[in-house]
């Protein structure tokens, strides 16, 4: 089948710390291993050297406006005239934003069947004002509506789909590699930031008022302990968010920002960490928790929906928002460092068992091949 991936901003290093930039790559490079023709639409400021290729997955650059609020839309807009003026047989968007675009190619290409897959309730997010959550809300709906089949990354989202708009969605999850190092490769890598294996407390995404890191820094400058915190990540159109954190953490050299890491790197920050903690106000299925699981490191997250579900078992829940419960929990796993190597070896199970990144991609294409048949 020839397969088309709309709203991403792209793959690779350039984009990583997106979970559906990292769902669209491993996804499209399983699709590819299994004879399907993937090609992803890219958003060439996000690349030094735009390449017609990473990781063996071809790109297709497209053009956008790099306008904060707008920039995303208009990309999947152009992706969508793109999908209309070639023949594709599957068109697949990420995120209920460029779903919205779907209506235009069941009216046009009425032969290439339209997939969904909404990750996360975007309207939740602090970042957006009024009208982009009056957007957003529209977005869901047509994210629903206009696919010949919507997936669900998580059974919250799932039954949000039900109850809201009366349709049933597909269920599939978002996944994780069980990676492992060497302790020689991994010393090495985490000597180039001064830190040593099981000596931080990890965080890994974008740096946006709903990943909740002022809970964390907050929380974590209450503690007394000679571990780090390590925060790795970079902005998101949200500069004076991070000026924020940073005049949060000031004067804690405990708090390290690495910014934004190749993806090889990660897995070895993610591989050396005694604890990761996830304080979000809002998620799908967050896939940097289960690649934190996938390392054998125990999480610490928030307690809402997407969170829990992710973990199940494996690890340990604070109250969203709530500093003080955040702080009591982290000085507790502190103090067991059995339950956290415990919790870590659970967490890694359970990503081998339900989180595999090939049965994510296997299942994909089985909606794939039932959509058109």
């Amino acid at each position: 089948m020839r397969i088309f991936m709309i709203g991403q901003k792209g793959i690779g290093d350039a984009t990583r710390f997106g979970g559906i930039e990292e769902h669209v790559r491993q996804v499209s490079l399983r699709l590819l291993k299994a004879g399907h023709a993937v090609r992803v639409a890219a958003r060439r400021r996000y690349y030094a050297k735009p390449e017609s290729h990473i990781d063996t997955i071809p790109l297709v650059y497209l053009p956008t406006i790099p306008i904060k609020g707008v920039e995303a839309g208009i990309h999947a807009f152009v992706a969508t005239l793109h999908v209309v003026l070639h023949p594709y047989d599957i068109v697949h968007y990420h995120g209920v934003g460029a779903s919205t675009f779907g209506a235009l190619v069941r009216l046009f290409r009425p032969k290439t069947t339209v997939i969904a897959t909404f990750h996360a309730r975007d309207a939740l997010h602090a970042k957006w004002g009024l009208f982009g959550r009056m957007y957003l809300r529209c977005s869901e709906r047509a994210s629903v509506l206009f696919p010949h089949y919507t997936i669900a990354v998580s059974h919250e989202i799932q039954m949000y789909c039900r109850e809201t708009f009366g349709k049933q969605v597909v269920y599939i999850p978002n996944g994780a590699e069980i990676v492992a190092y060497k302790k020689k490769d991994l010393d090495q890598a985490l000597a180039a930031f001064s830190i040593k294996s099981k000596e931080y407390i990890l965080f890994v995404g974008r740096l946006v008022p709903e990943k909740g890191l002022h809970y964390l820094i907050e929380a974590f400058r209450r503690l007394r302990t000679t571990r780090r915190l390590v925060l790795v990540g970079d902005t998101s159109d949200t500069a004076r968010y991070v000026d924020a954190l940073f005049a949060l953490a000031d004067g804690d050299d405990r708090i390290r920002f690495l910014g934004r890491q190749p993806h090889d790197v990660v897995e070895k920050i993610f591989a050396g960490a005694y604890l990761y903690v996830h304080p979000s106000d809002s998620e799908g299925l967050p896939v940097v928790v289960l690649e934190a699981m996938a390392a054998g490191v125990m999480p610490l997250v928030s307690d809402i929906a997407g969170n829990k579900e992710a973990i199940k078992q494996s690890g340990e829940t604070f109250k969203k928002g709530d500093v003080d419960d955040l702080t009591k929990k982290l000085q507790s796993l502190l103090r067991s460092t059995s339950r956290v190597h415990d919790g870590g070896e659970e967490a890694r199970a359970i990503v081998e068992h339900d989180f595999s990144w090939d049965k994510v991609a296997e299942q994909v294409e089985g909606v794939y091949l039932t959509a058109r048949h």
